[in-house]
């Protein structure tokens, strides 16, 4: 290309402004071992402080799933939990018999529905090749519509097919994926849960897994009015309930306190001096992470200030040492941007004395993009 004399010396000082930004990247942004031959505190402190910010994102990410996240349901602040209590023991927390759902859906005014639910079980599967465990969750059928979730494929199984040696089942969407290579025609097929032939009936939509987010592979249906659990002596499952509109935790806590003064007259041998406690569904779910992380990230949280003053300081202290070489660049010549860049690109360096592998390259482009800054903020 044809280039006239004034575009070739214009070159030339683009050219000799290049190598002189080179020697400074070399100078700014290689490892600094040059400048600190014999001190580790930097390098060990840079490693230190990335443990204290990375324990902090980590305590910070676990508090924000368990304790500020609101549940993935519809209107989640209506979802309460209803535990049995012992009047002489008020803090206690007890599963109620299974028949009791009857009596408390019948006779409450405050809930829109009730239901029961088990913790993630396991149960022994025949008839699927190999026999095994799956990751089993007995629900009532209304748990589903209760938390506003509808299968993907089919139906939800009804009370009345939870029989002793037959009953439905709903499969999860994973399961069905990974188990059943997504067949089509999967409704209708049965295998063995337990001992009880069990026939599909649903596919539950993707990644609906309560509460705690674990695995579950199918839901079992529980009927509890069957006289199975007449008896009353059967409390392994969470009763679930979601608010009427307008209805406050307060109103819905009042009411189940009579209900259960009338169920302690009709069930004096499994109901004397048995009352119940209603919770937001979150907080009982999560109710052991609080007094765990709140402590635990105000720890964590304290040792990174005392780290950001150590850096600091020790960014104080090598602006300091360099105070004369800042003072003879200045009086030769190094403009206000220059000065800026060589303090920037230094402690960019220190930020990046603890970290491997981070190509030339990138840094190069840094201090690019530093300049242009600069170039905007000081002329």
């Amino acid at each position: 290309m044809d280039v006239g004399e004034h575009g070739v010396e214009h070159l030339l000082r683009r050219l000799a402004a290049v190598r002189v930004r080179a020697r400074d990247v070399e100078f700014q942004l290689l490892p600094g071992a040059h400048r600190f031959p014999s001190k580790a505190g930097p390098v060990i402190q840079n490693w230190l402080d990335r443990v204290i910010i990375g324990v902090n994102s980590t305590i910070f990410s676990v508090m924000d799933t368990l304790l500020y996240r609101p549940l993935p349901y519809p209107q989640p602040e209506k979802l309460v939990v209803i535990w049995e209590t012992e009047q002489a023991h008020p803090d206690s927390r007890n599963a109620p018999p299974i028949a009791e759902l009857l009596d408390w859906q019948k006779q409450n005014h405050t809930f829109e529905d009730i239901a029961l639910v088990s913790f993630n079980d396991r149960a022994s599967v025949s008839g699927l090749g190999e026999p095994r465990q799956l990751h089993t969750q007995y629900v009532t059928p209304n748990f589903f519509s209760l938390l506003g979730a509808k299968p993907e494929m089919g139906r939800v199984f009804l009370a009345t097919e939870a029989q002793d040696h037959a009953q439905t089942i709903l499969i999860s969407h994973e399961f069905w994926k990974r188990e059943l290579n997504s067949d089509s025609q999967v409704l209708g097929k049965s295998f063995t849960i337990e001992g009880v032939v069990s026939t599909i009936v649903g596919v539950m939509q993707p990644r609906f897994a309560p509460f705690f987010g674990e695995r579950v592979d199918l839901w079992v249906p529980i009927n509890a009015g069957s006289s199975r659990y007449s008896a009353r002596i059967d409390h392994w499952l969470m009763p679930v309930g979601r608010l009427k509109p307008g209805v406050t935790l307060a109103q819905a806590q009042t009411e189940m306190e009579v209900i259960e003064r009338r169920l302690e007259h009709e069930y004096p041998a499994t109901n004397k001096g048995v009352s119940a406690k209603v919770f937001p569904l979150h907080e009982d779910l999560f109710r052991f992470a609080g007094p765990a992380l709140y402590p635990l990230f105000g720890a964590v949280a304290f040792v990174l200030l005392i780290a950001c003053v150590n850096v600091a300081n020790l960014l104080q202290f090598r602006t300091e040492t360099r105070r004369k070489e800042y003072a003879l660049r200045s009086s030769l010549g190094a403009g206000r941007r220059r000065l800026i860049q060589q303090l920037l690109g230094g402690n960019i360096s220190f930020g990046d004395q603890g970290k491997f592998g981070l190509d030339f390259g990138k840094r190069w482009k840094l201090l690019l993009k530093l300049e242009g800054w600069l170039d905007e903020s000081c002329g």
